[in-house]
């Protein structure tokens, strides 16, 4: 039921299962909130290294994430508050059209949200 990819160090649900729990958590939209809400939590809690030592998107991918989250629970300040913390740091690495602008990423909604 429960996946542990080695490679991605990550956890993720069988695709039934997780349609199921898809189906569920949508029957409810302040369900859906809330999970994001929850996510976003979860992701903004991440330690990072320090911003001097930021080299790439992957050094800032939990707050990639927490924006994604953010943006889909509709807490549009916490979602911009990140965006302006990393935007300069993705125009750098050539990312901007990625995430400014709370465009939602093929790259986030398919990655596992459960990572070590």
């Amino acid at each position: 039921m429960l996946y542990y990819d080695r490679h991605l160090k990550s956890y993720q649900l069988h695709p039934l299962i997780r349609e199921k729990g898809e189906h569920l958590l949508n029957q409810n939209s302040e369900n859906v909130r809330t999970a994001h809400s929850q996510a976003y939590n979860y992701y903004i809690s991440i330690p990072l290294k320090p911003e001097s030592e930021w080299q790439d998107i992957e050094d800032i991918q939990p707050l990639i994430r927490a924006h994604y989250h953010a943006s889909q629970a509709q807490d549009l300040d916490a979602a911009n508050a990140i965006i302006s913390e990393v935007c300069e740091y993705l125009r750098q690495w050539n990312c901007a059209g990625l995430v400014c602008g709370n465009i939602e990423l093929p790259l986030l909604i398919e990655k596992p949200y459960f990572t070590n």
